[in-house]
């Protein structure tokens, strides 16, 4: 990891706590994150510098019932109390 990056999870799990966390990582916390399906997530560049992550899905996101065209989701359009 180079860079510095602030991760943010929520929870959107049925039936568990609406939980978020935000954590700083990179270049001075460098991290190895296995995220859950439900666990929604995102990653912003916060430092000076130019910065690299590395993201190896293990299937690719296709909307509930796998119903929508295969894309990242953008809960920055979507009202959320859980928006980072």
């Amino acid at each position: 990891l180079f860079g510095e990056f602030r991760l943010t999870l929520w929870e959107n799990r049925d039936g568990q706590p609406r939980l978020r966390e935000d954590h700083l990582v990179g270049e001075p916390c460098p991290v190895f994150v296995t995220i859950p399906p439900g666990v929604v997530h995102c990653y912003a560049n916060v430092g000076a510098a130019d910065a690299l992550v590395l993201n190896f899905p293990d299937r690719l996101y296709a909307g509930p019932g796998r119903s929508e065209p295969v894309d990242e989701l953008r809960h920055e359009d979507i009202h959320s109390e859980f928006r980072p």
